[in-house]
């Protein structure tokens, strides 16, 4: 990186979250210093401080280790050795991988206040100066399984549209009053002695004090979780006695208003500054004037354009692909191997590096795709593909819905993204499979050998996947007819895969499937993930869950149509604070005959008295169904209607209200 892109590093780690060796720390440091680099190490990143007693006992790791690394919750308690490792050894600690923003969207509750304290008692209880969230932003695909984790979410990159959470500005309290660097001049620290944590009778008050030794700046932040207000002296004395009699800048976050500017406060000639906290309230006083916070203005969101087409010409050259969303290998844009004006996409890892501590499908083959946003029913991709010598296979895949769930259970499944793939090896041998969660196994829908397709090196061939309901059809020179995906991959993303090592790729197109239709306007702003396990057959309303942010008007309802629908559908709108339905109007949709629109759904005909949801309500959207009715798909991981929980919190895909069954 150093020599080809002139980056430099402060910092490496070695593994993520595994069983560190000894011996490659040191060589790792002995390498680094053979190419004259200074970049310190940080080790080890593990839920437990083995890497401590290591360095104590080898001079070895003891002289390669700047960092010590540990990945874990708040340092509720002090880490053995640490400080004789920090004073003696003049090590640096850190919490290098913490979990506190991860689960239900970052709002205020349980999340904004704890990620201050967290920061702040890291160094009260163990003198750790770093702690590093993980993720700094949730800006992967929703398809990937595991969402709303991080204080901030990024995942519409072609509106531009994101979201701020509450402890992305809470964290402004600590960041917005410190400086970063290492030098003398920019250096703050903790002041130890001034630092602490204060239990009271119906309040609990977490407290710290940063300084800047060149200038005698100094930084209050204090975190007040109890539900009283808490009043503290502060004494401003030695070095900081010159700032009596002048001011501090004050900022303050409360459930109702995040980060908020408040009157500066006057210093007494005493020293002596009276703090009240507000309950459930995060304070910062600083003699560092407080930033200008000019928030931007999100983006409006919008759906994802189509069709969709990428040539790679207007992408950079080592950069992504437009979009796309690597899952395993390393996609990148390269020249044409034919035409080096010719952008395309290549994959360039050459060899599988294996699995770190929670990759749960080691032997996966490279995959990348669009992200969620894109989880359509009924559409054509298609793209050109070029294999540089007589080896290797290219995959083209649609319908894909989760890319590679965590765990165990699907660990030594195939190698084979789920979803429906082609896969085109050199030679003109291929074979379309058709893979679900919950088959333990691909499924062969077809295979055979194209004698015209990729029987040439440094040539390329064009391959397409058009969907149509519950059947697929492919290019007439692998197969003439459609054939049934034997599953329920009703929706999902496209993208592509290869064998490791280069193979290139051009033109990748997404397009609506003929005679099918785009989504109303403004409606699925995102998209619909349908689950792929048929719902109970039961008499009741089936549906899902929205929590309304802000004002919407509700001008037309649909439910999504599983291949073979043919009844009628009463739709509704119920609230979930009264219970009662809220439209105005009757809502029907016919599903025999109707034809859906990319999202997978039909709809009753637009209200002439659209419904108004209100901000801050929850709501039920429902459709009605009988025993012996129409089947529907049931969400993978369903939350409940009455608490709408599953791993990631909230769900806005919902489908049961058990209490109206």
């Amino acid at each position: 990186m150093k020599e080809h892109y002139a980056a430099n590093f402060n910092y490496l780690g070695i593994w993520n979250e595994v069983s560190y060796s000894s011996d490659y720390i040191i060589r790792l440091r002995e390498a680094l210093d053979d190419a004259g680099l200074s970049t310190e190490i940080v080790a080890s990143d593990e839920s437990n401080t083995n890497i401590v007693q290591t360095m104590l006992s080898n001079s070895s790791v003891m002289k390669a280790v700047a960092v010590v690394g540990v990945h874990r919750g708040e340092m509720d308690s002090p880490v053995a050795n640490i400080s004789e490792l920090i004073a003696a050894n003049k090590k640096r600690f850190w919490n290098s991988e913490t979990n506190v923003i991860d689960g239900a969207y970052p709002k205020w509750d349980g999340m904004a206040l704890p990620w201050v304290r967290q920061q702040l008692r890291d160094y009260l209880t163990s003198q750790s100066t770093a702690t590093i969230l993980c993720p700094i932003t949730h800006s992967w695909s929703m398809n990937y399984g595991r969402n709303n984790h991080g204080h901030s979410t990024f995942i519409e990159p072609w509106s531009g549209y994101y979201i701020l959470g509450a402890p992305f500005w809470t964290q402004a309290h600590l960041t917005h009053f410190t400086e970063v660097g290492r030098s003398s001049s920019s250096q703050w620290f903790f002041l130890k002695n001034a630092s602490h944590s204060i239990s009271a009778a119906q309040s609990t008050v977490t407290g710290a004090v940063l300084f800047k030794p060149s200038t005698s700046d100094l930084t209050i932040i204090a975190v007040n979780e109890g539900d009283e207000d808490y009043s503290f002296t502060a004494s401003l004395e030695g070095v900081f006695s010159k700032w009596r009699g002048g001011n501090l800048s004050v900022r303050q976050s409360t459930a109702a208003d995040w980060f908020k500017l408040l009157p500066s406060v006057s210093i007494p000639q005493s020293g002596d500054l009276q703090v009240k906290l507000l309950a459930n309230s995060v304070t910062t006083l600083s003699t560092l004037s407080s930033p200008v916070i000019e928030r931007p203005k999100v983006p409006e969101r919008f759906q994802f354009p189509l069709p969709f087409h990428s040539d790679f010409q207007d992408r950079v050259l080592g950069g992504p692909g437009k979009y796309f969303c690597d899952q395993y290998g390393a996609f990148d844009v390269s020249s044409d191997p034919t035409n080096s004006s010719n952008n395309v996409l290549r994959q360039s890892a050459m060899a599988n590096p294996g699995n770190n501590g929670w990759k749960a499908r080691p032997n996966l083959d490279p995959f990348t795709g669009l992200p969620s946003g894109t989880n359509w029913a009924n559409y054509k991709v298609s793209v050109k593909v070029l294999f540089p010598d007589e080896s290797g296979f290219a995959r083209l895949c649609g319908r894909v819905p989760l890319w590679s769930p965590e765990g165990g259970q699907v660990a030594t499944r195939s190698s084979i993204p789920f979803g429906v793939c082609l896969t085109v090896y050199f030679g003109g041998g291929w074979n379309i499979t058709s893979y679900q969660l919950s088959d333990p196994v691909p499924r062969l829908l077809g295979s055979g050998k194209a004698v015209t397709v990729a029987v040439t090196p440094n040539r390329w061939y064009s391959l397409s996947l058009t969907f149509v309901d519950d059947s697929v059809i492919l290019p007439p020179v692998f197969h003439t007819d459609p054939l049934s995906l034997q599953s329920r991959l009703f929706t999902g993303i496209a993208g592509v895969g290869s064998s490791w090592g280069h193979i290139y790729f051009d033109d990748f197109s997404l397009e609506l499937a003929g005679g099918y239709l785009a989504s109303p306007p403004k409606g699925f702003l995102m998209d619909c993930l349908a689950g792929d396990v048929l719902g109970p057959e039961f008499t009741g309303q089936v549906g899902m869950v929205v929590e309304v942010t802000k004002n919407v008007t509700v001008t037309q309802l649909g439910r999504f149509r599983v291949p073979g629908n043919k009844d009628t559908h009463s739709l509704t709108i119920v609230s979930a604070r009264s219970n009662e339905t809220i439209i105005t109007e009757p809502a029907f949709v016919k599903l025999d005959g109707c034809t859906p629109d990319i999202n997978g759904f039909c709809y009753a005909a637009p209200a002439t008295n659209p419904t108004k949801l209100v901000a801050g309500e929850r709501y039920y959207i429902v459709s009605s169904e009988v025993v012996g009715g129409d089947t529907f798909l049931d969400m993978t991981n369903p939350a409940t209607g009455t608490t709408m929980h599953n791993r990631d919190g909230t769900t806005y895909l919902s489908h049961r209200i058990p209490d109206r069954i």
